[in-house]
């Protein structure tokens, strides 16, 4: 049985920024969750669920994306969830939101999916850290406001299945939405 999760992968800029990103913070304030996880950069789309052979989910997926056509995304700034985690705030255009709403009507049928509150109240974003104290938290998100405020355009362009692999999500099979 493994475990996966479905998501979106940024462009190449975006994963560039972000990856230097991380790599700058966590170890500034000492937060190494992500250098010590390792994962591509991504939004998810279905928070993780456990499968055993995923062979009918690449089916549907690769049919879904069929019936996509890439959509609008913008990377605008910076924000936190709970005074933990700091992320760079994802804006999905109402053509990508619906692509993803889609996406959970379309795989809710299967037995190992289970909808969570996370993935139906959809926050776009692509984690920069996690403060494990309020004190390193408010630590790191001064020193965000302190950057240049990152903006990007992105098209939605992707599906992506991740499997974790011991503590690492990797690229397990990514589907074009043309």
């Amino acid at each position: 049985m493994g475990k996966y999760m479905i998501v979106y992968l940024p462009s190449k800029e975006v994963t560039k920024y972000n990856q230097q990103l991380v790599e700058e913070v966590g170890p500034k304030f000492a937060e190494n969750y992500l250098i010590e996880n390792p994962r591509p950069p991504y939004i998810t789309l279905k928070s993780p669920f456990y499968m055993e052979d995923t062979s009918t989910m690449e089916t549907a997926l690769a049919n879904f994306v069929k019936k996509c056509k890439p959509a609008e995304v913008e990377l605008d700034g910076f924000g936190s969830f709970n005074s933990k985690v700091s992320y760079l705030k994802i804006n999905f255009s109402a053509e990508a939101i619906q692509i993803q709403k889609e996406l959970l009507k379309e795989i809710s049928n299967f037995k190992e999916i289970y909808l969570k509150e996370f993935d139906t109240e959809f926050k776009p974003h692509l984690t920069v850290a996690y403060g494990n104290t309020p004190e390193i938290f408010d630590n790191i998100w001064e020193y965000l406001q302190q950057m240049p405020q990152p903006n990007f355009k992105m098209k939605f362009d992707n599906i992506t299945l991740l499997k974790k692999v011991k503590n690492e999500w990797q690229i397990y099979k990514e589907f074009k939405i043309k």
